[in-house]
């Protein structure tokens, strides 16, 4: 959120610019509507970005208690090797 008022601050500030100058009008308006198109644009692909990137937290590798807690809670659980043998014999496959 923090970021998008940042973007909205930045993409105001260069479309209001252009007015500044002592160009002619269209010019000024053209240029204005480049700028908040590319704004917008910025704003959207980055915003959509920064949403995706977050980092998934595993299980905790504390107690046995805390395992169970964290798997009641988030519905993770762990999964076992599949190129393990299940007995203990050497070469023996259940």
């Amino acid at each position: 959120m923090f970021f998008s008022w940042i973007m909205a601050l930045a993409t105001l500030a260069a479309v209001v610019y252009p007015f500044s100058t002592g160009a002619p009008i269209e010019q000024k308006a053209a240029t204005a509507i480049v700028n908040l198109v590319i704004g917008i644009a910025i704003t959207s692909l980055l915003s959509a970005v920064a949403a995706r990137a977050i980092r998934r937290v595993g299980p905790p590798s504390g107690t046995v208690r805390a395992q169970r807690e964290y798997t009641r809670q988030t519905g993770y659980v762990p999964t076992e090797p599949i190129n393990l043998p299940r007995s203990r014999t050497p070469g023996h496959w259940d």
